[in-house]
């Protein structure tokens, strides 16, 4: 009797959490963003503990630098349009501030503010490579689809983003132009 009272039991959890999961708004199951849409342009984060991965858990706990800077407002127009960019697109996800911007059809460029997550809480699907953007300390690393990206110090617990996403694939593009955007990202931090 014990053991079927358990088996109803386990049978009731289940029941209960599935239906919990209905309860949300439908779009693309991701723990990066908070809307629906599309999925992520991120960096270079890969695995189930990536930054803002549902079973990552972990929350923001403190305000960078940038705390409440509206990552659109990062890059001047000056470079917006020297990068030959449209209009940027902001997104706020779970642990993260994004802006959006395509280039000629070709590139997705991004800039994302993270405000508890430092440089050394950088994923990538293979080695870092450790760099210095406008005086700062930097990783640049590579994700899955193309994406390059370096990530730029702006505290012991946070940093900023660059990242390019070539929608040919082409990550050598991507890293080529990766550069120039987290040059110019860097050279309007505080």
């Amino acid at each position: 009797m014990a053991r079927s009272g358990l088996v109803i039991l386990a049978a009731v959890a289940v029941a209960a959490s599935v239906s919990a999961c209905t309860s949300e708004t439908p779009g693309v199951a991701d723990g990066n963003k908070t809307s629906t849409g599309s999925t992520p342009t991120g960096g270079p984060f890969t695995g189930s503990n990536s930054p803002g991965s549902p079973t990552s858990g972990v929350k923001p706990t403190t305000a960078g630098p940038l705390a409440g800077k509206s990552p659109c407002s990062i890059l001047t127009p000056a470079d917006v349009s020297g990068f030959q960019l449209g209009s940027g697109k902001e997104e706020n996800r779970t642990i993260s501030r994004s802006c959006e911007y395509l280039r000629s059809g070709q590139y997705v460029m991004t800039v994302v503010i993270y405000d508890s997550r430092g440089i050394q809480d950088v994923q990538e699907r293979g080695q870092l490579k450790s760099l210095t953007v406008g005086g700062r300390e930097a990783n640049q690393g590579l994700s899955s689809g193309g994406v390059c990206s370096i990530a730029i110090k702006t505290g012991e617990k946070s940093r900023v983003d660059a990242s390019v996403s070539a929608t040919s694939g082409d990550e050598k593009k991507a890293c080529d132009l990766a550069g120039p955007l987290a040059e110019a990202v860097a050279k309007n931090l505080p």
